[in-house]
């Protein structure tokens, strides 16, 4: 997976990314599990199916300039304030404890295998 980009902040346009996603917020949510949620819209009535998914404890998501103008146009999400794409930012310098936990777990085992 790759590493997520920061979103560039400047007054009076919305959150970006330097390849042009667009920082947003969902309003709905059409379903999810343990670890993600997800919207799915249709942008016609013979349009396909299309499915945004972001994690469970956030509304937050960055999505591509098209899909993201789309979703605002109808309603279903909104621009991040500038406040929010901080808060984002700050979480992508975070690395999870249960990540780094689990990560150690997996380089503990692996030293006991080669221990063996």
């Amino acid at each position: 997976m790759a590493t997520p980009e920061r979103l560039i902040i400047k007054d009076g346009a919305p959150p970006r990314q330097s390849d042009g996603s667009v920082g947003c917020v969902m309003h709905v949510v059409s379903g999810g599990n343990e670890e993600i949620q997800w919207f799915e819209y249709k942008t016609a009535f013979f349009a396909p199916i299309n499915r945004i998914e972001w994690e469970q404890d956030t509304m937050s998501v960055v999505l591509p300039a098209d899909s993201a103008e789309a979703l605002i146009r109808m309603g279903y999400a909104r621009h991040m304030k500038a406040s929010e794409a901080k808060a984002y930012n700050e979480s992508l310098e975070v690395v999870p404890y249960a990540a780094s936990a689990a990560s150690d777990g997996r380089q503990k085992e692996k030293q006991k295998e080669t221990e063996k």
